[in-house]
């Protein structure tokens, strides 16, 4: 329970924060998640020069979900997926771990902040 509750206060932390960027898209904070990621959408197919951006920073990221299920689970049946295969291209994940420093998630920020102005 305690390190939910440290994920959730990271992620509300994010939210509070990065609101209002228009490049990115946020994840909403509810009751129930438990925030095993904290996943963003980076807009403008921007995406991977944000994920080296923050490496350069110092930060890691991960693209957990390169491809949509359509494109990967054996016998699916293949079809058109658009909103997925233009998440997929977006989402990028970014520490959330309880072990992170308050302030270790405010220079995350800040360097988001920074990347969103270039």
């Amino acid at each position: 329970p305690e390190y939910i509750r440290d994920r959730r206060l990271r992620a509300s932390i994010y939210n509070d924060e990065l609101k209002g960027i228009e490049l990115y898209t946020l994840p909403k904070v509810t009751e129930t998640h438990t925030f095993n990621q904290y996943t963003i959408r980076v807009l403008n197919n921007r995406r991977d020069e944000c994920k080296a951006f923050l490496t350069e920073q110092g930060i890691s990221s991960a693209i957990y979900y390169p491809y949509p299920l359509n494109r990967i689970l054996s016998g699916c049946i293949a079809q058109d997926c658009p909103v997925a295969e233009q998440a997929c291209k977006e989402v990028l994940s970014i520490p959330i771990a309880p072990e992170i420093t308050l302030s270790e998630i405010e220079y995350i920020i800040t360097k988001l902040k920074d990347f969103a102005a270039r």
